[in-house]
């Protein structure tokens, strides 16, 4: 589904992705790990077109789309769940959902308001509620909803358990994996090793602009090899 092949990425004269190749199979989910600062999110700009790679391949359903602008990978069926959730606050909840909602192509019925209230019920239950009235878990839940309206194939996760309660992690954990359950594809970004074990199939951390382990999820002794890992 996604497959990016030596990857470089500058900011300004700054070397921030050094040669990054990792790649998501179709229907799975692969967590990217590792401490702040080590280029997680400049990764996850650079595949959405946020920011241009300078060297390397980006190849998204068969087509390289390294340098395309965002919006056209958008069009291509891709959708990111930013950190910080950046829900628009002055807005209901169901005008963040609707406001870019996109019918999905094909007999298959995709997303609308009706199944994102099914996965999220909270929501339903705030739906006139404005953004900057939610708590931290429903603006998450508001957040994934919104880039499933667009009824993408794949789906970016950029930090979506910060700040929020174990109970509200297990909760989201388990919507995660009833996305992957629908064939959806993921990649997550995310800090919280035990979680990202939970819900990858596969992982890869990065250290300094560069990927430094790649491995199964299912590997015995995984978590704690990869929190090693990531304290070096």
């Amino acid at each position: 589904m996604l497959q990016l092949c030596d990857v470089h990425t500058y900011y300004g004269e700054s070397h921030i992705l050094q040669g990054v190749s990792m790649e998501v199979k179709q229907g799975g989910i692969v967590a990217l790990l590792g401490r702040n600062g080590m280029g997680k999110t400049t990764a996850i700009h650079t595949i959405i077109g946020f920011q241009q790679p300078a060297a390397g391949s980006i190849i998204f359903k068969g087509q390289n789309i390294g340098g395309l602008p965002a919006h056209e990978i958008a069009q291509m069926g891709m959708a990111l769940v930013p950190q910080g959730r950046r829900i628009f606050s002055s807005l209901t909840v169901r005008e963040n959902l609707t406001i870019g909602g996109r019918k999905k192509s094909g007999p298959v019925q995709g997303y609308n308001l009706d199944k994102i209230y099914d996965l999220f019920p909270v929501l339903e239950h705030r739906t006139k509620h404005l953004g900057n009235q939610l708590s931290g878990g429903e603006q998450q839940m508001l957040a994934i909803g919104r880039c499933l309206m667009t009824n993408p194939d794949f789906l970016l996760l950029d930090e979506p358990f910060e700040g929020l309660a174990p109970a509200v992690i297990l909760e989201i954990s388990r919507k995660i994996e009833e996305l992957k359950n629908s064939g959806l594809s993921l990649l997550l970004v995310e800090q919280n090793v035990r979680v990202a074990c939970r819900l990858a199939d596969y992982i890869y951390i990065m250290n300094k602009g560069k990927i430094i382990f790649g491995g199964n999820a299912a590997e015995p002794q995984i978590e704690k090899n990869i929190q090693q890992l990531i304290a070096l």
